[in-house]
């Protein structure tokens, strides 16, 4: 079985990473492709809500809680280690094309690097960096794209990791 490619997009607070990705999802599944996605945060949130039953085991003391509904599934993991999280990204993910990560440079992924309009590139000089997306045309990088140029992003994703493309 083909594993998934994982791209990371990474960039300053509101370069349009979330756009971007919103913008990739749509155009990539036109083809065909199948795509995950993994929004990385440095802050703690509490992504359950107060006094439900699922927070309340959470609260006892339970370490992982998964809720499970007829159409959807949320996993709480207390304090994953990297391992743990790797290994449960790679089991959710395993029947996907593309997964793509929101944030978190701190993994071996290749990168896609958001940029505001006046701003400087900050990871051209990473070697995972693959792309640069902005309106900034003043940065010098021979895969830069604009925020404009999502189905030519997508298309050049598919075609530089061989993606399942179904149409198009």
């Amino acid at each position: 079985m083909k594993k998934p490619v994982h791209i990371n997009i990474v960039g300053e607070k509101n370069s349009g990473k979330t756009t971007l990705i919103q913008s990739l999802i749509r155009e990539l599944k036109t083809f065909g492709v199948s795509v995950g996605t993994v929004k990385h945060t440095s802050h703690d949130h509490e992504f359950d809500i107060k006094g439900t039953d699922s927070w309340k085991h959470r609260q006892a003391g339970s370490q992982t809680t998964v809720i499970v509904s007829p159409s959807k599934m949320v996993c709480h993991i207390n304090e994953p280690s990297k391992e743990g999280i790797n290994n449960m990204i790679e089991t959710v993910f395993q029947d996907y094309d593309l997964i793509l990560w929101e944030g978190n440079r701190n993994t071996e992924n290749d990168i896609i690097e958001c940029v505001k309009n006046l701003s400087e590139a900050l990871f051209v000089n990473d070697d995972r960096v693959i792309a640069v997306v902005s309106e900034n045309k003043d940065i010098e990088y021979s895969n830069l794209f604009s925020f404009d140029e999502n189905k030519t992003l997508a298309r050049w994703l598919i075609d530089k990791y061989g993606l399942n493309k179904h149409k198009g």
